[in-house]
């Protein structure tokens, strides 16, 4: 990366190693790197960290100043707001929630079963930070079908995971087949769900957008959590 100095109008050369590009899970990452296991993602790890920390330290020049200037103008100017979501799986089918709504995402992990439960929504019960909460199947709530995996490994190093979301109340815990990035996205982006959409989705899904040419269903956090403590009426 090259900055510019603006006194003598000298070139520094700001050298970063973007593993998180090349070995990670950005850009054109073959996610082969090991310390995704612990991390689970780029952002996570101690290398991105300080990389970052090494960017904002930098020296900023007057024409990076204008760019931004004209960026931060453009926006405020708008009316269209812009959204944030967290990208996970279920089986083939990609959703998206609110980043403020997500306690954590933690590996896969075993789930207890809870005697004479016959319901498919409820998986059981797992242990987080010495306290069991009740693990809750939201493909069943939603009407998605979500083929079976062990939770390790499966393919180009993606991993099963498990996301904690808290409500107001209560915390809300559930497998997914794998977890991408964070995606900001404006409200013109927004679609209608489709109309083959199950009756579960279709109430929870504010709107589609598209990610790296897939289709992502943006869920309403309210409406899911009314879905999964429907789940236990």
């Amino acid at each position: 990366m090259v900055n510019v100095d603006t006194e003598d109008n000298t070139i520094k050369v700001l050298s970063i190693n973007d593993c998180w590009n090349k070995i990670g899970v950005q850009g054109s990452g073959d996610r082969s790197c090991i310390e995704l296991n612990d991390v689970v993602h780029c952002r996570n790890c101690k290398k991105f960290i300080a990389a970052g920390r090494q960017l904002l330290d930098k020296e900023v020049t007057d024409d990076y100043k204008e760019d931004w200037r004209e960026k931060i103008s453009t926006t405020a100017c708008g009316n269209d707001k812009l959204q944030s979501i967290v990208i996970f799986r279920l089986g083939d089918q990609w959703f998206g929630l609110p980043p403020k709504y997500f306690n954590e995402v933690i590996k896969w992990r075993g789930i207890h079963s809870i005697p004479h439960n016959r319901l498919d929504q409820i998986k059981g019960l797992v242990a987080i930070q010495r306290e069991l909460h009740v693990c809750v199947s939201i493909g069943h709530i939603l009407g998605v079908n979500r083929a079976a995996s062990p939770g390790v490994s499966v393919k180009d190093g993606i991993y099963e995971r498990m996301i904690v979301l808290s409500g107001a109340d209560e915390k809300y815990v559930f497998p997914v087949s794998e977890i991408r990035d964070i995606y900001h996205y404006a409200s013109s982006e927004l679609s209608e769900p489709p109309a083959t959409s199950s009756a579960g989705s279709k109430n929870a899904v504010i709107g589609i957008v598209n990610w790296n040419d897939k289709y992502v269903s943006c869920l309403d956090f309210n409406v899911l959590c009314e879905l999964i403590d429907g789940a236990f009426t």
